[in-house]
């Protein structure tokens, strides 16, 4: 015989194709509401971290500025296109940690003064 399941017998999330589903407060038409919605999930996001870091950035100072965004511009389109499908603001920080890079490796390039203005 089947049985209810109860709130708390199970886990209230799971991971599924590199999103993480679970429950999370969500703006309907309505107000706010707890929807089971994808995000990125954890393990995709130190995937995406260990490969901004691989990209040694701050070492890469010999390409042009259309060999770097021709390196990193589709790996950072696919993840907006695929993880941001859903909840792009967990994202964000990743963003922000490749901007990080980019501007270090702009210092490393410009012997640490950054861009200069005309």
């Amino acid at each position: 015989m089947a049985r209810l399941a109860e709130p708390g017998d199970g886990p209230v999330s799971f991971d599924f194709l590199g999103y993480t589903f679970r429950p999370r407060d969500t703006m309907g038409k309505n107000g706010r509401f707890t929807g089971f919605d994808p995000a990125a999930s954890p393990k995709a996001v130190k995937r995406m971290s260990k490969i901004v870091s691989g990209w040694q950035l701050r070492r890469l100072t010999n390409l042009t500025w259309e060999q770097l965004t021709g390196l990193i511009g589709p790996v950072i389109r696919g993840w907006m296109a695929y993880y941001g499908r859903f909840r792009r603001s967990g994202l964000h920080p990743r963003l922000a940690r490749i901007n990080y890079h980019v501007q270090e490796r702009i210092k490393a390039s410009t012997g640490g003064s950054g861009i200069t203005g005309p």
